[in-house]
């Protein structure tokens, strides 16, 4: 196959010329949003957390600098292969670093209001993270071959990664709902002083109240763009309607910037730091089956009263 009729194909499969101006204002977005993360993560030591985003917006830099660099090289497969592998596995990276979060939001409030201890949201949902992303990078690698049957194969792979990803999501947005309500029952039956007494402040907080409502939103965001990616890959060429790039800007592109600038904007780690110093100083017993505070008095949730029934305890 030579040179030419390469480029005429990686061409037909784009289907349109990507735009300058709206891949460029992405592109500009984008690092812009790595930048602060960059300077957030540095002072409040959040390591697996800010390495997870800053390779989260750094793959979605790469992907759009190639989009932007296809609107004058349409042809080139090196273009359209960062395009496509970037974008499609950023989202991975960022849910990692959101899953890797959850957990100390747990321990602000207390673990025994959670299905699975909080170790366990990062064990779980961040190996089934990590199993979706080489499963899609794997499927996008193998759906490029120029034999018809492999990249069939590599599809069926990358559409598996993708619905994995979808499915993990799906579980951990209702394993969140499931602690809030649990919290929220608690404290509209009048024991929300059965919460950890060492991170009350922390608890009270409005900063650490729109950074667990952002961090919500923000999945529920690269949810929404997750589905849409499974949709845009089980609908062939007939499908043109999702193949227009305004839709896909804004289905993909814009939805995932608006999350991961919502967890900018109320980054985790300021909360966190705050945690860290009030566990340092703290005088409350680690001991969990004392469950008592430095005067002694008892903060585990009851097991059983008329209005609560007390929580669930962590069973995973």
């Amino acid at each position: 196959m030579t040179d030419s009729s390469s480029s005429e194909i990686i061409k037909e499969i784009w289907g349109y010329t990507p735009s300058y101006g709206a891949n460029l204002c992405l592109l500009i977005l984008w690092c812009m949003v790595g930048i602060v993360q960059l300077i957030l993560a540095l002072p409040t030591l959040q390591f697996f957390f800010g390495i997870s985003m800053l390779l989260g917006c750094g793959l979605e830099i790469i992907g759009y600098r190639s989009r932007v660099a296809a609107h004058s090289d349409l042809g080139s497969l090196l273009n359209y292969m960062l395009n496509y592998l970037c974008l499609m596995v950023a989202p991975v990276c960022l849910m990692a670093a959101i899953y890797s979060a959850f957990g100390n939001v747990i321990e602000a409030y207390s673990k025994d209001y959670s299905v699975l201890k909080p170790i366990n949201y990062r064990r779980i949902f961040i190996l089934l993270d990590f199993l979706s992303f080489c499963i899609q990078i794997g499927g996008s690698i193998t759906s490029a071959s120029d034999d018809t049957s492999t990249a069939e194969a590599g599809g069926h792979v990358l559409l598996g990664g993708l619905l994995l990803q979808v499915i993990t999501m799906f579980i951990f947005m209702a394993l969140q709902a499931t602690f809030f309500i649990r919290v929220s029952k608690a404290k509209h039956s009048g024991h929300d002083a059965y919460l950890d007494p060492r991170y009350e402040s922390v608890r009270n907080s409005r900063y650490f109240k729109f950074t667990v409502v952002a961090m919500f939103v923000s999945t529920v965001l690269i949810f929404v763009r997750s589905i849409y990616r499974v949709f845009l890959e089980t609908n062939d060429d007939s499908g043109a309607a999702m193949k227009k790039e305004a839709f896909f800007l804004g289905m993909d592109g814009f939805m995932c910037c608006i999350a991961v600038a919502l967890i900018t904007v109320f980054y985790p780690g300021i909360s966190f730091r705050k945690m860290r110093k009030l566990r340092k100083s703290s005088s409350y017993s680690e001991v969990e089956k004392t469950n008592t505070d430095a005067q002694g008095n008892i903060y585990a949730p009851p097991n059983n009263t008329p209005e609560f029934n007390g929580p669930t305890r962590v069973i995973i």
